[in-house]
């Protein structure tokens, strides 16, 4: 039997639901790495059922189906979860650049007012 049993629908719709909450709370709270976490757990759980499949010699056909089936999804999974981190850490930079360009602008700012009052 998988690890994760990815050919059982609820399963799926699940590890979906569980993706997108990681993924709202990673970008609620600007933390990509919540997303790092999701990418290296389905990886992990790509390489468990790839194992499983090819070190266990006698395999019933129904369970090399659902083996098969939950390495596709676990591939799928990756892809997808890796985007979102991708996604949320160019989120994240962009943030980080606009709020150090307001810093600089600030900072700009106060300068010549100094230079002004000194000038005076």
């Amino acid at each position: 039997m998988p690890i994760v049993d990815f050919s059982n629908t609820l399963t799926v719709i699940l590890a979906i639901i569980l993706f997108l909450l990681v993924l709202y709370i990673g970008k609620e709270t600007e933390r990509s790495w919540l997303l790092a976490g999701a990418v290296i757990s389905f990886l992990a759980l790509l390489v468990c059922h790839i194992c499983e499949l090819t070190l266990i010699k006698n395999i019933a056909e129904n369970l090399r189906n659902a083996l098969n089936t939950s390495v596709i999804i676990d591939f799928g999974f990756v892809l997808i979860s890796f985007a979102g981190y991708a996604w949320l850490n160019y989120l994240h930079s962009k943030k980080e650049k606009n709020e150090n360009k307001v810093l600089e602008e600030n900072s700009d700012y106060y300068s010549k007012k100094k230079k002004q009052k000194i000038k005076k």
